[in-house]
């Protein structure tokens, strides 16, 4: 099991930024002992923490990013051989790199539909400026936020 969390303030120049990335991380550890890291993004953090089943190379570590594209993931896609068959050349393995591509080229979330697994996400769109957040249709991986006028937060999960 892996753990997820991140912050994202709407107002850049806010004064309160929360910046105990080290806290965060260590709070999330029993999560996932193999890689702990964090991923600055436009207003925030996503962090992530890593149990290494399927691709135990440092090359699946999260946050995941490629193309300025941040993806912090916790779960399993039971048919990720079966989805990796159209999406071009991969360098990983695993499932972690498969998530990034469908979430950086499907033009929707329908996708998601065609997983076989559990799973909750972050991906983070530095060219749109956009946070996408998502789960499995079941709710096996679950995935809590909070949002106010100033913040959205995504707790550990």
């Amino acid at each position: 099991m892996c753990g997820i969390a991140g912050i994202l303030y709407f107002d850049q120049k806010t004064e309160k930024k929360f910046s105990d990335h080290a806290q965060v991380l260590k709070t999330l550890a029993h999560r996932g002992p193999d890689h702990q890291n964090y991923s600055i993004i436009d207003g925030g953090t996503l962090f992530h923490t890593r149990l290494s089943i399927l691709d135990i190379s440092p090359a699946s570590n999260q946050p995941f990013v490629k193309n300025k594209n941040h993806l912090c993931f916790n779960g399993e896609l039971f048919n990720y051989k079966t989805l990796r068959q159209n999406l071009g050349k991969l360098e990983t393995t695993g499932d972690v790199e498969v998530m990034h591509r469908l979430l950086e080229t499907e033009n929707d979330l329908k996708f998601l539909n065609s997983i076989n697994g559990f799973f909750a996400f972050a991906f983070y769109n530095e060219s749109l400026k956009e946070l996408t957040i998502g789960r499995d249709r079941l709710g096996i991986k679950p995935l809590y936020y909070y949002k106010d006028e100033e913040k959205f937060v995504l707790p550990p999960n």
